[in-house]
């Protein structure tokens, strides 16, 4: 099997989601060509079993089109960026093989960069993060089900916002010390009762905490201390490792919240845009 070219199984055309930027549409096509790596780029070819839909991510080429598709002048993307799949061709030199398993674990490896990259926590080890709080919104979400877990694991006290009993008992079984119900109190009025974080990550958004970090503070805002920032998470194969191994030593676990078809595709993002999903909600896109 040749590494430096498409593999000679894989076929021509695919049935394809596609996200139109003009219209903001998604539509299903039957047949569209695969495309072909361009592996002076360093790209691959991956035949896709499941992708696990992100929230937001029909916004992502909106807010951010020089990550998106730089080179895509018809302005559609394929939605699904947190994929599973086996590799169809590679560049010469990679360590990814052709008939190697590929997963792009988005959600796991934006908790540990916000937690042990930007929030000041040095790994899994750091005893000077024993005893710490950490706020975590949307935590039931797919991004909040590895923060509660990875901090948890570091010594940190999460603190988890949920919008449930369900999913705050949810939440305590993944590992959180304490919640709270954004239908029931407020944040405010929760830190008035309890105490100030040590650390917070915004999951949500919007009017939750604070968007942009430092373009709207809340006016209560006394300490001057306090370091804010946004960021998009960048592939780390390092970090990856880590997350593999604390997988195979069952110290985390990934949550599943429901399975759908490709022909279900409006089903699975009503389910993620409801805000009500635990965990990773699947496209199951090929056997």
């Amino acid at each position: 099997m040749a590494s430096s070219t498409t593999a000679q199984d894989a076929p021509s055309t695919a049935k394809t989601l596609i996200f139109d930027i003009p219209t903001k549409t998604l539509k299903l096509q039957a047949s569209r060509p695969v495309p072909t790596p361009d592996h002076r780029k360093d790209e691959h070819l991956v035949r896709v079993r499941t992708t696990a839909l992100c929230s937001g991510e029909l916004e992502w080429p909106t807010l951010f089109p020089a990550a998106i598709f730089p080179e895509n002048p018809d302005k559609q993307v394929t939605p699904g960026y947190d994929l599973a799949g086996v590799v169809v061709a590679s560049p010469p030199g990679s360590p990814f093989r052709p008939g190697n398993a590929a997963t792009v674990p988005l959600s796991a490896i934006t908790a540990w960069q916000a937690l042990f990259q930007h929030a000041g926590v040095d790994g899994l080890c750091d005893s000077n993060a024993k005893g710490k709080t950490v706020l975590v919104t949307a935590a039931a979400g797919g991004v909040g089900v590895w923060l509660i877990q990875l901090a948890s694991l570091a010594g940190l006290e999460v603190i988890a916002q949920i919008g449930s009993a369900e999913n705050g008992k949810f939440v305590t079984e993944l590992g959180a010390s304490k919640t709270v119900n954004y239908k029931t109190t407020s944040l405010k009025k929760w830190t008035e009762e309890e105490g100030p974080f040590d650390i917070v990550i915004d999951l949500l958004g919007r009017k939750t905490i604070v968007e942009p970090p430092e373009g709207r503070k809340p006016e209560q805002l006394e300490s001057k201390n306090i370091k804010s920032l946004f960021f998009i998470m960048e592939p780390n194969g390092g970090q990856l490792a880590e997350v593999s191994k604390l997988l195979d030593e069952e110290k985390c676990k990934p949550v599943l919240d429901s399975v759908w078809s490709l022909d279900e595709y409006k089903k699975a993002f009503d389910r993620l845009d409801g805000g009500h999903a635990r965990g990773k909600v699947v496209i199951k896109v090929s056997e």
